[in-house]
């Protein structure tokens, strides 16, 4: 599924950001 890919990778950029 694609969009479920775009939408974890949506999930996870505020998540990276957060780590940083």
């Amino acid at each position: 599924k694609r969009e479920s890919a775009e939408r974890e990778a949506l999930g996870a950029l505020p998540l990276y950001q957060r780590t940083l």
